[in-house]
């Protein structure tokens, strides 16, 4: 397996120690689904051993070890709303809307991270990235619009609906901006 493969490995939930550095060795990719967190958190101390948590949902460490993330759902076991992933990522199970304790709340991801998660990072694992991921001159023009400033609000996310969604230049979705 090389770099130019770009072998996935979906969830990452449970990692070991050496697996990241390895993974940015080959060039694998993270495809995680943050919404996972939150439904696993309730049982993540009572079936692992203490010495694997550190491990476990550390998706901040991956990025920090040079491996490429990329942000899904695995629907229909969980909600395809890339909005609540976004939300999920960001606040760990400690958002506005939850009063469970975050977990390992080091690994947070930023708003800007969380964007790039299911914007770029998805891109880059569909090998898409010269023509998806940004808005930007030449790309495929696919976005969404929302009504609220999630980038300065994240709370928001888990409450988000699309006011407009874009694929190719045409416009799919259209709603009202508030």
């Amino acid at each position: 397996v090389s770099i130019e493969d770009r072998p996935i490995l979906t969830h990452c939930q449970v990692l070991g120690q050496d697996l990241m550095p390895r993974m940015a060795r080959i060039g694998a990719i993270a495809n995680i689904q943050p919404t996972f967190l939150v439904t696993d958190a309730a049982w993540l101390h009572k079936r692992l051993d203490a010495s694997v948590l550190p491990y476990c949902y550390a998706w901040k460490s991956l990025l920090d070890a040079g491996v490429a993330c990329a942000g899904g759902s695995d629907s229909p076991i969980e909600t395809v709303n890339p909005f609540k992933g976004m939300y999920d990522v960001i606040y760990r199970n400690s958002g506005h809307l939850n009063t469970e304790p975050c977990f390992l709340p080091d690994e947070a991801y930023t708003f800007q991270q969380a964007l790039e998660l299911y914007t770029l990072g998805g891109a880059f694992a569909g090998r898409s990235e010269t023509r998806r991921g940004r808005i930007t001159a030449g790309f495929d023009a696919d976005f969404t619009v929302v009504g609220d400033a999630v980038d300065k609000h994240p709370e928001l996310l888990c409450t988000v609906k699309p006011a407009q969604v874009w694929v190719n230049g045409v416009e799919r979705l259209a709603g009202r901006l508030k």
